[in-house]
């Protein structure tokens, strides 16, 4: 409590970095707002070439880059859709 026991907020950023990636990514994306009322907004991704690239950790890089052996690509292309209809 540095101001007299007044808290002070500042900007927070979450970020989450992968290490590596796994041969096949599945990716369930859950559509619900407050877990009961489902989203009809449009999701836009490509279906080929999916760079996550971005979301690898730059001390990975660095190491697979060193042990070209060990690096997997990060891009992806889309193999099948699964569409769900229907509400709760």
């Amino acid at each position: 409590k540095a101001n007299g026991g007044e808290f002070q907020e500042s900007p927070q950023t979450k970020r989450l970095m992968c290490w590596s990636f796994p041969p096949v990514l599945i990716l369930q994306l859950k559509r619900f707002k407050d877990s009961h009322r489902k989203l009809d907004s449009l999701v836009r991704f490509p279906l080929r070439g999916l760079d996550l690239s971005q979301f690898q950790a730059e001390s990975a890089k660095n190491w697979t880059s060193e042990h070209s052996a060990s690096v997997r690509d990060t891009t992806y292309d889309c193999y099948a859709v699964v569409n769900h209809t229907g509400s709760l």
